[in-house]
Order: structure tokens, then C-alpha cells, then sequence
């Protein structure tokens, strides 16, 4: 495998972060609360592009406090999301090389045919050093906005982000658990959807503490192996290389 990102092992379910995962009353699906688990717990500084969100973006709030002390930027191509950007997918970005202390992109990327255009629009854009974090889905249905294009290996955005000038490529799958990944994957079809998800997340905890790791923080071994190639999605980190 080339050396052109580093793969992080998923973390192991315990209680704790089942509770955390639903602590509300909000319908997200599992991918989007452990995307969520993950970006809460990121650093972020200075000035940002938020590349795919707007003032109405319905993690709008939860952005408000990532973004917590730095100046806050989107781009978009929908109107109706209010972006400070409105941007079109056959031009290049509206804004002067070198503006940004980082950049995040949330499940924005699949829907971008032309996605190494971009991705190089967004290094231009990005401070020397500055920092790239995305989330893309993996083992996740079709899901069009306008449409769906991409379902990228931990291989192909490794080629990708270092070929456009990134460099630092670390890629953590996104999962729970093998049975909460089957039922998203079908988009738990039938009644009492959140009962039964619930109950698959329940039974991957156990699952895992059958496994003799529950003293680790990540799934390991052969296991942790295999559950990295079958995720619901990734998080994606990386940061703007040398020209």
C-alpha cells in the first residue's frame, strides 16, 4: 500500500458514548452522530471555510461551537442555504489564494463529479500549513444533492489529497459496529426505526466486549482490520504541503 496517508483504527462502543450519540431528541442517522462525536472533539482556529454549509445549514448550530472564537466562512451552490460564497461546481472558488486557517467539508464531496478540481480549489484557498478536515460516507445509500457520485476508499483519497497538495493524510473509519452498520446500510427499513438501531448498537457493544478489548479505546487486532474495510464513512484529516 503506498505510503500516502496513515489509517486510524475506529474507537471501541462503550456506554458513555452510547448515551452521547442520542443525548437528545434528534433524528440523526448513526454515520451523522459519529460524525458529530468526532468534529466536537477537533480543535479549530483562526479563519474557516465551512465548504458545503451556509447560515441555514441544519448543523448550523453545532458549527457555532466547533467554530468557537474564530471567523467563519461557507460556500455553497444552493441559495436557499444562505452561504457567504454562492458558488457555481464550473468555476473556480470566489476567493483569493492563501485566505484560510483551515477548512471543513461535511458530506459535501460525494456530490462533486469533478472532485479533484475541487480539492485542488480548496488547497489554493488554504494557508500554507492550514488544515483540511472532511467527512465523506462510505457503506451509505444513494443520497442525491442534487446528486451522488463518489464512495472513495481510504487508498483513493490518500492518492488523491496528496497528488492536489496535501500532505499528513490521516483517515479514521467511522462505525459503531458491524450489526448498526448492516441496518443503516438498508436504511432500516419498517417500523420502530430508532428502537431497533438502538438495540443493534447494544448488541455491537457487546459484541465488542466479548472481543476481551474493552480495556483498549479502539477496535484492534484482525477484527479492528476488518471492520476498518466495511465503515459507514471516514473522517478525513490532512494539511496544505510545500508548493
Amino acid at each position: 500500500m503506498p505510503d500516502t496517508y496513515q489509517l486510524e483504527k475506529p474507537l471501541l462502543p462503550n456506554w458513555r458514548r452510547l448515551r452521547a450519540l442520542f443525548n437528545n431528541d434528534e433524528d440523526l442517522s448513526l454515520l451523522r452522530a459519529l460524525e458529530y462525536e468526532v468534529l466536537a472533539n477537533i480543535r479549530f482556529s483562526g479563519h474557516v471555510l465551512d465548504f458545503g454549509g451556509g447560515s441555514k445549514a441544519n448543523y448550523r448550530e453545532r458549527m457555532r461551537l466547533w467554530m468557537a472564537g474564530c471567523t467563519y466562512e461557507t460556500a455553497n451552490i444552493d441559495p436557499g442555504i444562505a452561504p457567504t460564497h454562492l458558488i457555481s461546481s464550473e468555476e473556480s472558488l470566489p476567493i483569493q489564494d492563501d485566505c484560510f486557517d483551515a477548512i471543513v467539508t461535511l458530506n459535501t464531496l460525494e456530490h462533486i463529479y469533478e472532485v479533484e478540481k475541487v480539492l485542488r480549489e480548496l488547497a489554493r484557498v488554504l494557508k500554507q500549513g492550514g488544515a483540511f478536515i472532511a467527512t465523506v460516507p462510505f457503506l451509505f445509500r444513494i443520497h442525491g444533492h442534487p446528486d451522488d457520485f463518489l464512495r472513495g476508499t481510504p487508498t483513493w483519497w490518500g492518492k488523491t489529497l496528496t497528488r492536489v497538495g496535501f500532505c499528513n493524510v490521516v483517515i479514521t473509519p467511522l462505525l459503531w459496529g458491524p450489526m448498526s452498520t448492516g441496518l443503516s446500510v438498508v436504511g432500516i427499513p419498517g417500523p420502530l426505526k430508532r428502537l431497533r438501531m438502538y438495540a443493534a448498537l447494544v448488541l455491537d457493544l457487546l459484541y465488542a466486549r466479548r472481543l476481551g478489548t474493552q480495556d483498549s479505546l479502539r477496535y484492534s487486532g484482525a477484527v479492528g482490520e476488518t471492520l476498518c474495510n466495511a465503515p459507514l464513512g471516514f473522517l478525513i484529516s490532512a494539511s496544505k504541503g510545500k508548493d
